[in-house]
């Protein structure tokens, strides 16, 4: 919160749960950092309005059906995938890479609310066979 002599100066800071701004109303700032004001302010709730936004859980039990895809990053801001360094790196072992591992976590989730199970697979930022120049979508 800002204090209006000096906008970008913290006049205190506050930690609270929802509940205890609904019941209380108005609830105490703590003193910032390295202050020392006795008592910075208090934040009062004039009102509340909860908004409710869908989950997936509630388009998925009211009919609407997924398709999943997935796309994979063959640009170099990930890093060379020769480089144990890079997201892209391909194990010697054979053992999943983190880019990998994060795409088969997901993918086992999504797949099971997929109507056919099959999931399409593009590419983008590599240069396909027959092409000089990056594509920006391609099937892999």
């Amino acid at each position: 919160f800002a204090d209006p002599v000096r906008p970008d100066d913290m006049t205190g800071w506050i930690e609270t749960a929802f509940n205890e701004l609904a019941q209380k109303k108005t609830v105490g700032l703590n003193d910032r950092p390295g202050g020392n004001t006795k008592e910075p302010g208090s934040i009062t709730v004039d009102r509340i309005h909860i908004i409710r936004y869908p989950t997936l859980y509630d388009y998925i039990s009211n009919g609407c059906e997924l398709t999943v895809s997935v796309a994979i990053d063959f640009t170099m801001s990930n890093g060379d995938p020769a480089d144990p360094n890079s997201l892209h790196y391909i194990q010697p072992d054979g053992s999943l890479n983190q880019y990998e591992q994060a795409m088969i976590g997901v993918g086992e989730i999504l797949v099971e609310y997929d109507q056919d199970k099959k999931i399409a697979v593009y590419g983008f930022g590599g240069i396909v066979a027959g092409h000089s120049g990056a594509s920006h979508c391609f099937p892999l």
